[in-house]
């Protein structure tokens, strides 16, 4: 039985409380890390260097950090403020989901996926 993570995050999305979340993006992150690394690494990987590309910048941010700073427009040089308001604590779990169903379709196919390591080494000044 092949795993399907959009039917997951679908789940998870529409009823948080069902996996024992509250919503907020913190559990999301936690949650999704656990499904990661219950599954050898595989569910996301290439998640952080397709962010990487996405963002423009090279960087050794993990995904949560990159999805929140894509989220609340915080560029490479700028910190991000240590506490988030409830409006931008929404849109970090907007854009992750968003986010994840951005690269989900990308990562169907091989050549789009292919482009973007290609793209995430250039960036990081990889031949």
């Amino acid at each position: 039985m092949e795993f399907r993570l959009d039917e997951l995050l679908s789940a998870v999305r529409s009823r948080p409380q069902m996996f024992h979340l509250s919503g907020s993006y913190d559990g999301y992150v936690a949650f999704l890390t656990g499904v990661d690394l219950g599954n050898a690494g595989g569910v996301l990987r290439g998640f952080t260097e397709w962010l990487s590309v996405r963002w423009g910048h090279p960087t050794s941010l993990g995904w949560p950090a990159l999805v929140r700073r894509i989220a609340l427009g915080v560029g490479a040089d700028e910190e991000l403020p240590p506490t988030q308001s409830p409006e931008e604590e929404r849109r970090a779990v907007e854009a992750l989901f968003r986010l994840l169903e951005e690269y989900l379709e990308q990562r169907r196919s091989p050549l789009a996926l292919a482009r973007m390591y290609r793209e995430y080494a250039a960036l990081h000044g990889e031949a």
